[in-house]
């Protein structure tokens, strides 16, 4: 038996149509396996399947991962993951989560907006059913923070800082560059990218004073040791690493100082054919479902409530004047906002070749208003 077989950690939640009804007369549960990283854009996921949220919708939600630089994928236990080691766990990228999904491995899978437009300008016959977690203006869940003995007041003051940006799809690159761009440094004149980070203080101090150094794709547990060394003087940053660094970075702006911070979004994708079969989408609709209800219940938390859902954090648990990405009531995926992010990864990442996609054949809403739509009419979250 492989190890994608064995212990199978399948979270329970509501049979989509036949509500509570289903799951309780004996019906069988459907399967789907689902493609999975760790973050605030996805992490209701992970509630849903420690509070057994998927069963009543007769599903069995399989979440699929790896921890950071191993190859093999098992099912995620969200009550044996470890929330302090958040750098290290469940650390497959969308491009990765996309490659997964293509070949079989799972059904669903979870990429980032820019790893889903990556998908999209190579063709990859994906289709996008659902937008998961998403920073909202006013409380980016992400920002470009530097040391806090530096200032950056103006373009030259960037000069000589060692910045970077993680390990994920072509997103944090561009926003780190857009970044920049925006607060006047030249980077084809004034910066330098370096493939992989000084081993050690002394490499760091021979690097140029006069540029601009980045480097990009860092791993997250190298990153956060790179700044506690003072290797790296910050770069662009997510919330939950950010507050764990909060000793050595400072804020400096938010994400939506810079770009409209909707952009950063998770994503419910599935192959292209795989929604022919009335069963699978079928299926797929009831996830839609009980992701709905679970969004409903936890906005209709106290805000006390919301600080007390335990460690992957709920929808509204601000921290340090930011937040963790929000999820919507009816979570469709917005053309426009994947223009943006199209037009921002030909600007800055060099990934897609035109400044426009033709998204037609790459989203289906039709799930979601199906699902909101029945919701409306037996309304279970309440």
């Amino acid at each position: 038996m492989t190890l994608m077989r064995r212990s199978l950690f399948a979270a329970l939640l509501l049979a989509a149509g036949a509500g509570p009804a289903a799951a309780g007369s004996g019906a069988s549960s459907d399967t789907l396996r689902v493609g999975y990283f760790l973050g605030g854009r996805t992490s209701l996921l992970m509630r849903m399947t420690e509070s057994g949220a998927f069963a009543p919708y007769g599903l069995d939600v399989v979440l699929l991962t790896k921890k950071l630089r191993e190859k093999d994928y098992a099912p995620i236990d969200a009550k044996a993951v470890d929330a302090d080691k958040h750098d290290v766990e469940s650390k497959a990228t969308g491009l990765e989560l996309t490659e997964g999904l293509m070949s079989g491995r799972w059904e669903l899978a979870t990429p980032g907006e820019s790893s889903f437009v990556d998908s999209v300008a190579h063709q990859v016959p994906v289709v996008a059913v659902a937008t998961l977690g998403h920073d909202v203006r006013g409380e980016s869940g992400h920002l470009f923070a530097v040391r806090k003995e530096i200032n950056v007041e103006k373009p030259d003051d960037y000069k000589g800082l060692l910045l970077l940006s993680r390990r994920a799809g072509p997103g944090d690159m561009a926003l780190l560059r857009e970044y920049l761009t925006r607060e006047g440094v030249d980077l084809d004149k004034d910066a330098i990218t370096l493939p992989a980070l000084p081993k050690t203080l002394e490499e760091r101090r021979k690097l140029p004073k006069d540029k601009v150094i980045l480097v990009h794709k860092v791993d997250d547990d190298v990153l956060r040791d790179a700044i506690v060394a003072g290797i790296a003087d910050g770069g662009f940053m997510h919330l939950k690493p950010f507050e764990s660094l909060h000793k050595y970075l400072k804020p400096i702006k938010p994400l939506e100082a810079w770009v409209n911070p909707d952009i950063s979004q998770a994503f419910l994708i599935c192959r292209r054919d795989y929604l022919k079969d009335p069963k699978n989408r079928d299926a797929v609709k009831r996830f839609i479902k009980a992701f709905i209800v679970a969004t409903r219940q936890e906005r209709a938390l106290k805000p006390w409530q919301r600080e007390t859902r335990g460690r992957w954090q709920s929808l509204q648990s601000r921290s340090k004047g930011l937040n963790y990405p929000q999820y919507d009531d009816v979570p469709i995926v917005k053309t426009y906002l994947l223009e943006e992010v199209t037009d921002l990864l030909h600007r800055q990442a060099g990934v897609v070749a035109q400044d426009r996609l033709d998204f037609t054949d790459y989203i289906d809403n039709s799930l979601v208003l199906e699902a909101a739509s029945e919701l409306e009419a037996k309304p279970s979250w309440k």
